[in-house]
């Protein structure tokens, strides 16, 4: 999805019905290229902090308060952001 490549061979696990192996990507390398594809990742900080702050911040999180979007809505917002 975010142009990955495998970092190890995938295992299976005790518990687990299907292997799992590990997917990452040098960032630096591949930023720009993750941007063209998802224009919804180039965030500034106010959008970052108004999408994932807690009202609280750590204090709020151990208290168990849900975050301000679901992870439904900040898909919804990459949708519509790629729609434009």
């Amino acid at each position: 999805m975010f142009l990955q490549e495998p970092w190890g061979e995938p295992k299976l696990y005790p518990g687990l019905i299907k292997p799992v192996g590990l997917m990452a990507a040098r960032y630096a390398d591949i930023r720009e290229r993750v941007f063209q594809r998802f224009p919804c990742m180039r965030s500034s900080a106010f959008e970052r902090r108004m999408l994932f702050e807690r009202q609280g911040g750590y204090q709020a999180e151990r208290q168990g308060e849900q975050p301000l979007m679901s992870t439904h809505d900040i898909v919804s917002r990459c949708e519509r952001v790629q729609q434009r």
